[in-house]
Parts: C-alpha cells; sequence; structure tokens
C-alpha cells in the first residue's frame, strides 16, 4: 500500500522539480513603462523644460515602447527597447517630425538625445536638438 501513494508522490515533486527549473523571461521593457518627470534641455533654448510624460508598452510588438506626451507637445511617439537601450525612429506627427534619437535606462532614470523638427509653416521651420532625463515618479 505505501509504494501505491509513493509513486504517485514522487512523480508529483518531480513535477514540481522541473516546472521550477525553467527559465522566466524578463520583458527588458518593463523597466522604461511608469510615469516620468522630464528635464529636457534644449540647444535652442536657455532654460530646461520640465512636464511630466507616460511610457506605455506596445502589446502588439514585442520590442516597442509608446511615449506619452512626447516634447512636452501632447503627442504619442513609438520606439524600439533593446536590452537597456532605446532608438527613436523616423516618425512624423502632425507639424512634428521626429528626426532620429537614442538613450537609455540606468536605476530608475532614462537619458535621451533627439532631434525634432517643427514644421510650423513652408516659411517656417524649426529644427531642436535635446537632451532629456527621465526620472521615474511611479
Amino acid at each position: 500500500m505505501s509504494k501505491l501513494i509513493l509513486i504517485p508522490v514522487m512523480v508529483l515533486i518531480a513535477g514540481f522539480l522541473f516546472t521550477a527549473c525553467e527559465p522566466t523571461e524578463f520583458d527588458s521593457r518593463r523597466n522604461f513603462r511608469g510615469t516620468w518627470e522630464v528635464e529636457e534641455y534644449s540647444y535652442r533654448l536657455p532654460l530646461p523644460s520640465y512636464y511630466q510624460s507616460r511610457i506605455i508598452l506596445d502589446e502588439f510588438n514585442e520590442e516597442n515602447i509608446f511615449i506619452e506626451n512626447f516634447y512636452d507637445a501632447g503627442i504619442e511617439i513609438s520606439a524600439m527597447v533593446i536590452g537597456s537601450k532605446v532608438f527613436i525612429p523616423y516618425q512624423q506627427i502632425g507639424i512634428f517630425e521626429i528626426l532620429d534619437g537614442y538613450g537609455g535606462y540606468s536605476e530608475n532614470m532614462i537619458s535621451m538625445s533627439y532631434v525634432v523638427r517643427v514644421n510650423i509653416s513652408e516659411q517656417q521651420v524649426i529644427t531642436d536638438t535635446l537632451e532629456a532625463y527621465y526620472t521615474k515618479r511611479y
């Protein structure tokens, strides 16, 4: 009778051991997700800008994130995360063109550099080179 009980118990223990050994994948984009306080420095303006931004994960692409209120312009851009690095490809949203950008995450802070062109009219185009420091709020 004890062998009948011992075999199912051994199978159950073995099952727990094998499932516990499976590696779990870490989605590095989770480091970027959240609400951030942004300190942004423009090469055109003497004083920094301060605002909030939110970063969410793209549920349809496991490499992408969305950055809301980018450039304090109320626009949402997409970016690609590889490990602790973030890359912003060219994109146009309304009058704003994000020419390129890159950055990285370290210890609840994101630092990024990017170039934004604002097409106010055919005669008035402003190109802005920026550095931004995102500090995690929550």
